[in-house]
Order: C-alpha cells, then sequence, then structure tokens
C-alpha cells in the first residue's frame, strides 16, 4: 500500500430533515450569502425559496445566482465572482447538483482571488494561477453524484475552447456540507440514474486500474459502494419518494470520493478522463458519457487485466463460474444488461457523439489528464490509438 496524507476538513451534516439546520450553522461564517443555483428546478421544487427562508431566520441576506447549467462554463462563473465581489457577500452557497456545488466553488474562488476563473485550472498548455483563498463555501447536494460536497475539487468547461477541466485546491473544500436525502425526492429517473453512474464510476475507475498489491480494504470498499449503488438506484428511480433509497445514494456519492476507497492505491480515473472531452464538446451529462464507456472500457481490461474483472463477477455478481475466461466475459455482460435494465445509454451514438471527434477527444484526454505523458493512467497505459479502439468500441 502506498503512503498517503488523508485531508477533510469539511463539516458533513446528513439525515433527513438536516436542512433545517443550515441557518444556524452558517451564521457565524458571514451575514451575506451568495446562493449558486440552477435555473429551474430549485425554484420550481421550493428547495430555494425554503434555504433563503432559513437564512432569513438567522439574519442572514441572500443574493440569488441562477444561471448554472450542466458542465457549467468559465464566463457564467466569472459572472458569478463578480456578483459575489459587488454584493460583498460573505460566503457562496451551492446548492444543486454538481454542476451547481462546483460553480460555487469556482465562483468562491474569482470573487477573492480576481481574475478569471480559467486563469487557476491546468488546461495542459500553461501553468495555472496558485489559488491561494477563497470565499468560505457551504455545499448542499439536491443529487446524489459528484460528491463535490466533500472533495476539495471542481469541474469546469471553457466556453470557447470546449475543454472541460477538473482543478483541485485545499481552499476548495466546503466549510459545511448539508447533505439532506429528502431533498433529492424530486429528482427525476434519468437524472437519478445518470448521477447513481458517477458514483460507481468513482470508485470503478481505480478498482480497475489500481496496480498496487495488497490494499484489500480499497477493493472491499469500492465493491461495496458498487453493490450499494446497484441495489438502491433502481428502488429509487422507481419510487423517487424511497428515502432509505435515497439516503443510501446520497451517502454513496459522500464516501466515493471522500478517498478512503481508494486513497493508498496506485489508480488512474481513466474513464473520467475520457468522458470530460466527450461532455465538454458534445455538452452531454457526464453520467450519460461515462455509462456508454462502461461496457467498452470493461472490453479493455479483460485484454489486459481479466482478473480484476474475475473478482468483480465474483464479488459483485455472485457469478459461479470455474471458467475464469467465461467468468470475465460473464461479467461485462451483466454489466451491460443492469445498465441498460435501468435505461441508461450504453453506445455513445444514442448520445450524438460522431465518429469525427475521435480523435480530438483522444488527444485532448492526454493533453488534460496525461500529467506530461503521451497516455492516460498507470495501468493500463492508454496512448491515443487505445483510446480510439475504446471510443469505437462504445460507439
Amino acid at each position: 500500500m502506498l503512503n498517503f496524507d488523508l485531508y477533510l476538513p469539511t463539516k458533513l451534516i446528513f439525515g433527513i430533515g438536516s436542512i433545517e439546520r443550515l441557518g444556524i450553522e452558517v451564521k457565524n461564517i458571514g451575514k451575506k450569502a451568495l446562493i449558486v443555483t440552477g435555473k429551474r428546478s430549485s425554484q420550481e421544487n421550493g428547495i430555494l425559496e425554503r434555504v433563503i427562508k432559513l437564512l432569513s431566520k438567522e439574519n442572514i441576506e441572500s443574493v440569488i445566482f441562477s444561471k448554472i447549467e450542466s458542465n457549467p462554463k468559465n464566463n457564467i462563473i466569472d459572472e458569478g465572482g463578480e456578483i459575489a465581489r459587488v454584493e460583498k457577500c460573505d460566503f457562496v452557497i451551492g446548492l444543486g447538483g454538481g454542476s451547481a456545488m462546483d460553480s460555487a466553488k469556482g465562483i468562491a474562488v474569482v470573487a477573492k482571488e480576481g481574475g478569471e476563473i480559467w486563469d487557476y485550472v491546468p488546461d495542459g498548455l500553461k501553468i495555472p494561477k496558485r489559488i491561494t483563498s477563497a470565499l468560505p463555501i457551504v455545499e448542499v447536494p439536491t443529487l446524489s453524484a459528484s460528491g463535490s460536497e466533500a472533495n476539495g475539487g471542481a469541474v469546469i468547461t471553457n466556453s470557447r475552447t470546449k475543454e472541460k477541466i477538473f482543478f483541485r485546491s485545499y481552499h476548495l473544500f466546503p466549510k459545511i456540507s448539508i447533505i439532506d436525502p429528502s431533498l433529492t425526492i424530486t429528482v427525476p429517473p434519468e437524472k437519478t440514474g445518470e448521477g447513481g453512474i458517477d458514483i460507481i464510476c468513482h470508485v470503478l475507475d481505480p478498482y480497475l486500474t489500481n496496480i498496487e498489491p495488497n490494499t484489500p480494504l480499497q477493493e472491499r470498499l469500492q465493491e461495496a459502494v458498487i453493490l450499494t449503488v446497484m441495489e438502491n438506484l433502481p428502488l429509487a428511480m422507481k419510487d423517487g419518494r424511497n428515502l432509505e433509497a435515497r439516503a443510501n445514494l446520497a451517502w454513496c456519492a459522500v464516501f466515493a470520493v471522500s478517498g478512503f476507497p481508494n486513497f493508498g492505491e496506485n489508480a488512474g480515473f481513466p474513464m473520467h478522463s475520457i468522458e470530460h472531452p466527450i461532455s465538454g464538446l458534445y455538452d452531454i451529462p457526464h453520467g450519460r458519457g461515462l455509462s456508454a464507456l462502461i461496457p467498452a472500457f470493461l472490453e479493455t481490461v479483460l485484454e489486459i487485466n481479466p482478473k480484476r474483472l474475475q473478482q468483480m463477477g465474483e464479488r459483485i455478481f455472485k457469478i459461479n463460474e470455474s471458467d475464469k475466461k467465461k467468468l470475465a466475459k460473464e461479467t461485462i455482460k451483466r454489466m451491460k444488461e443492469w445498465l441498460e435494465e435501468i435505461g441508461m445509454f450504453t453506445k455513445l451514438r444514442e448520445l450524438g457523439v460522431k465518429k469525427d471527434s475521435f480523435e480530438k477527444i483522444a488527444e485532448d484526454s492526454i493533453r488534460i489528464s496525461g500529467m506530461g505523458r503521451n497516455y492516460l493512467s498507470n495501468f493500463p497505459q492508454l496512448n491515443k490509438e487505445e483510446i480510439i479502439k475504446i471510443l469505437k468500441r462504445a460507439f
């Protein structure tokens, strides 16, 4: 197992009804909040109004910035940062899914540091500005997916170049995150499903690519997250008001990105690295792109590391097969069938992705996520040609 540092400075408040603690918990942070949210859902389901009232009860003023869309754009984040600065907001609240929460982090940086958010993003062509401060961040997730409520990272898309890039800083950790599963009950089945796939891939990526021996706890934690999501996601999609299923998904979203399932491993996130250029270019939901890549990536793992697929088949799908090759292939089949059963996309062409963009997607994924190398991840080492092969399989 590799050595590692674990830094989790966020106060996590979890539970049904925990949103009622919002005003009391944040009143010592400041007296004026910029609430960063999407254009419709938080207004239509009444959550935004509820948050405003909870803050007002503690004499906290609210400024609303409701321009966030899926795959949040740098120019919108810059606009939000300027508003926070002009309005002299003391802190930022991200209210929504990963897009709103990531945007809140970017806005907190721009409001405090100045400049444009893309100055702080490592795009593979420049050394980014170092983030030295940010306004305090509070996250209130209304979708179980990205886990942005529990980490110091964010993903932002460049509106001009269509690059979608992850960046991180200790200053991006939320001060407080309130994870109330009841806030997710109005999320429609399709969005619930996309969020669940993102959670799975946060642990499936390192599970499939880890080359560090003797990490049994990490592997079992990853398997536990995958199993829990696979059991509860169909329940939440069938009945959005199933609070037990919603709570399990909400905690999986947090736990998957907390570091506990993969710290100490030597692993990568190739599916995420390949998907980001896809959703940046085509502006599709992240979970949809990941779902389409999963079967194709498993086929690649079959060629290089069939033992990991065999373990996955035995422990997750409970497949009883003595022929190890058949076991690995059956694992891929079962995963694809499960994705299809819950109504997820398993082909890129179903998402409007064009073959003539494969070369750009492969090049961007390596340039942005390859850390200066000409390939992705450590195992398998995916060069441009191998990434294109995965994209063709997924098409």
